[in-house]
């Protein structure tokens, strides 16, 4: 009985020994690891796809067919699903983003659907049209439009306050920027922002503004090239300052902490880091053709799709510099990020 006992017992402490050297840890309770998923979505307009990226791996892990000619890319509050507007067939591809697929289409977007912003709330998304100087209030639950407003003609950017009660809308055509009331559907407000404005982000208390643009008659390939971010009183509209930005910086968006502004100019190819205290500004380098950007909720990095290359650069925002590009579909454009952060124990 004796050896038997001591028999078991050098072969429990043989396999101890070998799971060990397998990494296998038992879990004890007050050792935290965090662990999560980067995922970016990426908008290609030729080829009517979206490119799916790991953003931490920065690779390639999927491609989903979606309508004609897409634009930009939203996803709601829960990141379960995105929604890509898409300007030549009038649409909306609703994609899973667990699955990769699209899930369903949300149709009569007319016309040329452009930037998409959803509520806070996640049942409303708000789309400007290009075509017929439209903002869309559309139902998600529903899948139809709840509203047509009228906004400015060339419709194309649009941001939403941090509580989702003002919308915000600016026109490469109209010189008139539009104010809109969320709980009533109605425009509130308007103010002088010149033609050729694009790109507007709104401070997370709601006071200011901020608005690029590629400068008078610079969407039709001539005119005054803009090369500053106005920054704009969102009470009385007043303007309170210009910080240079390169050559048409055309995308504006803030960190999750609102200290900085994220600004890419597609004229001379390069992403902005904006200090919103002193409003001082950093430069990197990014592609050519660059036309949007997301951040990670951290502020650690941010993602740029160059449409003149094919690519994304994945930007180092405490090194100021490009650390990753990824080749994607054809002339990307949208883009729009999905964490996912959990605490596990070990």
């Amino acid at each position: 009985m004796k050896i038997g006992f001591l028999v078991r017992m050098i072969v429990l402490i043989l396999l101890a020994s070998v799971l060990s050297s397998h990494g296998c840890r038992k879990e004890e309770k007050g050792s935290p690891v965090s662990v999560g998923t980067r995922t970016v979505y990426v908008v290609n307009e030729d080829d009517d796809t979206v490119s799916v990226i790991d953003g931490i791996a920065k690779s390639l892990i999927a491609s989903i067919p979606v309508g004609k000619w897409p634009h930009y890319i939203a996803l709601d509050p829960a990141g379960k699903r995105a929604y890509v507007t898409n300007g030549e067939s009038n649409n909306i591809s609703v994609i899973d983003t667990a699955t990769h697929r699209v899930v369903s289409t949300i149709e009569g977007i007319y016309s040329d659907p452009q930037q998409i912003a959803i509520h806070p709330a996640g049942r409303f998304a708000y789309v400007p049209c290009y075509d017929t100087a439209d903002l869309h209030v559309v139902d998600l639950t529903q899948s139809r439009i709840n509203a047509s407003i009228h906004v400015g003609e060339g419709a194309h950017s649009i941001a939403l306050s941090s509580g989702g009660r003002r919308v915000y809308v600016v026109s490469l055509r109209d010189p008139q920027a539009m104010v809109i009331d969320t709980t009533i559907n109605k425009v509130v407000a308007t103010f002088t922002v010149g033609e050729g404005a694009c790109g507007i982000a709104v401070s997370l208390d709601g006071g200011r503004l901020y608005l690029g643009g590629h400068g008078v008659g610079m969407w039709m390939g001539k005119g005054e090239k803009n090369m500053d971010i106005r920054v704009i009183d969102a009470r009385t509209f007043k303007q309170l300052s210009l910080i240079r930005c390169g050559i048409m910086p055309i995308a504006v968006k803030l960190s999750c902490d609102g200290k900085q502004t994220y600004v890419v100019s597609h004229g001379n190819g390069e992403l902005h880091i904006i200090d919103n205290v002193n409003n001082k500004t950093t430069s990197v380098k990014v592609g050519n053709d660059c036309r949007d950007l997301a951040g990670t909720m951290d502020g650690k990095w941010v993602y740029v799709t160059n449409r003149g290359d094919n690519t994304v650069s994945v930007v180092d925002v405490s090194a100021k510099k490009v650390v990753g590009i990824v080749r994607v579909g054809k002339s990307p454009v949208g883009i729009a990020l999905n964490e996912s952060t959990r605490l596990r124990s070990y």
